[in-house]
């Protein structure tokens, strides 16, 4: 009687990753060309999920970080928690993903949907952060045009919005940290959405008769210098 041999199991991890799309597997290298795969990261816009569905459902051999065949969404997750959380413009109108202040990025290149949930994490660690901090942080007054002036408050994760004309308080308002816009682009896209998000409101509160004029466009502008700096004075504080 012929002894049968055993057949080697793969692993589950490796069965559920394979099972996924096993024909579109993309590669994280150092080598560009390896790390080139136009047909594999990118996502059809009639198909598009949350980018977390998206990339939990994208197969990457990773080459750089020892993580092997994974999912993006986990190499993503691994990559920020052994502080790699800056990204940068990379070929391709891509972007990579580095530690701050140095040259070598361990990704490259990531997928489409890779910096909208880079930014998505990394703005809830923060939020969470601000909140447990419970602290409170103010900016000087923002210039906006040659009338209105802005200050912003920074309570927890909560903004707290003042407009004046000259030293008259005209209007306030409140927004929480994660209601900010988070584009797919670099800071610039995300500071030009976030002006347009606050130009909105602002224009809102004109057509109350909160505020009796102003341009929208310059007040909205000092907001955001007034949220850089609360934030960048919440980040620094120990």
């Amino acid at each position: 009687m012929k002894s049968q041999r055993a057949t080697p199991q793969a692993s589950q991890m490796a069965f559920d990753l394979f099972s996924l799309e096993p024909s579109r597997v993309s590669i994280n290298s150092t080598a560009t060309v390896l790390g080139r795969s136009d047909d594999y990261d990118q996502v059809p816009a009639a198909n598009k999920r949350s980018a977390d569905s998206e990339l939990s459902a994208m197969v990457v051999d990773d080459r750089v970080l020892s993580q092997g065949i994974t999912t993006w969404r986990n190499l993503i997750d691994f990559a920020i928690r052994t502080g790699h959380t800056e990204l940068f413009a990379s070929e391709d109108d891509r972007q990579g993903l580095r530690r701050p202040g140095f040259r070598y990025a361990p990704i490259n290149r990531l997928p489409e949907r890779g910096p909208e949930y880079v930014k998505d994490v990394l703005a809830r660690q923060l939020a969470a952060r601000l909140e447990q901090k419970g602290a409170q942080f103010a900016s000087g007054r923002m210039t906006g045009d040659e009338t209105f002036k802005a200050q912003v408050v920074l309570d927890g994760s909560t903004f707290q919005i003042s407009v004046y004309e000259g030293r008259k308080l005209d209007a306030n308002w409140t927004f929480k940290y994660m209601d900010l816009p988070r584009t797919a682009g670099l800071q610039a896209d995300d500071d030009k959405a976030r002006v347009a998000f606050i130009s909105r409101k602002i224009k809102r509160i004109q057509r109350e008769g909160r505020i009796a004029a102003g341009d929208a466009q310059l007040i909205a502008q000092a907001v955001i210098r007034g949220v850089h700096s609360v934030l960048k004075d919440a980040e620094g504080a120990k």
